[in-house]
């Protein structure tokens, strides 16, 4: 069983790394993090929406996470591509 969690642990990063490797692949992972608050405060003031934007950011912090681990060069190159100012 370890060895099947091993090679979909593989696989999954061979995905990341295919979906990096392509300028479109990073630019679409940089949208969807900015999308999901990962570099913003998700505190509002109302409590609900407060709620719902951790949600949406501790999705987006689990695709961060996924990328910084799997392709820290690819990761720092995304970031350089695609500056939101």
């Amino acid at each position: 069983m370890a060895n099947k969690l091993t090679d979909a642990r593989r696989v999954e990063i061979d995905d990341i790394r295919a979906i990096m490797g392509a300028e479109s692949g990073r630019r679409l992972m940089s949208r969807m993090m900015v999308n999901a608050g990962v570099f913003r405060c998700s505190y509002n003031g109302q409590s609900n929406q407060t709620v719902f934007n951790e949600g949406r950011r501790s999705v987006g912090l689990f695709i961060h996470e996924e990328l910084r681990e799997c392709c820290p060069a690819l990761y720092m190159k995304m970031l350089e591509e695609n500056t939101h100012d």
